[in-house]
């Protein structure tokens, strides 16, 4: 009769132990995901800005300016 209780105590905190271990490691990879996504979401280059822009100038003189206006970070944070 005692066996009965104790094993199924013992397979509830098993089944307990194995769901807590496994929402821990979705929750960890789910944020690992995220963390990536953002990161190359960050690192992207801004070709939406600059698309417009290659036909009208064809000038050398800004050339430097759409190089390096895909990677500064304040921008895509600053409205402009």
């Amino acid at each position: 009769m005692f066996g009965l209780l104790f094993a199924a105590i013992f397979e509830s905190l098993t089944q307990q132990a194995a769901l807590h271990k496994g929402r821990r490691i979705f929750v960890h990879t789910t944020s690992i995901c995220n963390a990536e996504v953002f990161g190359k979401t960050l690192r992207r280059k801004d070709i939406t800005s600059s698309v417009g822009k290659d036909d009208e100038d064809d000038d050398g003189e800004d050339q430097d300016k759409k190089k390096d206006h895909g990677l500064n970070i304040s921008s895509k944070f600053s409205g402009q």
